[in-house]
């Protein structure tokens, strides 16, 4: 079983959902193994089962969190992006060309 297909990608996500609100918007869904954070509004959740991934993209894709709407979709491959903090450690206008 391909790991991905266990994985869901949620983006859209207000600024106030934290790791808590996360499991708890995911684990009706199924057993969630780890939830991970990949920028501000979009999470990655692994699920146990692909069965339990596929309804969570089922239910919540298009759906509605504190007043945003969100997409979900089956994870294609690996993100690995850079911790939000790495984006802003000096001003654009401070750095030589």
């Amino acid at each position: 079983m391909d790991p991905l297909s266990r994985s869901v990608l949620i983006c859209g996500l207000p600024p106030m959902i934290d790791d808590t609100h996360a499991l708890s918007l995911l684990t009706p869904f199924g057993i969630v193994k780890d939830v991970q954070r990949k920028a501000a509004g979009i999470i990655v959740a692994r699920f146990l089962y692909e069965e339990d991934a596929l309804a969570a993209v089922e239910n919540l894709n298009d759906g509605e969190v504190f007043g945003e709407v969100i997409t979900a979709e089956i994870a294609k491959k690996e993100v690995d992006l850079p911790p939000t903090h790495e984006y802003t450690q000096s001003a654009v206008w401070n750095s030589k060309p």
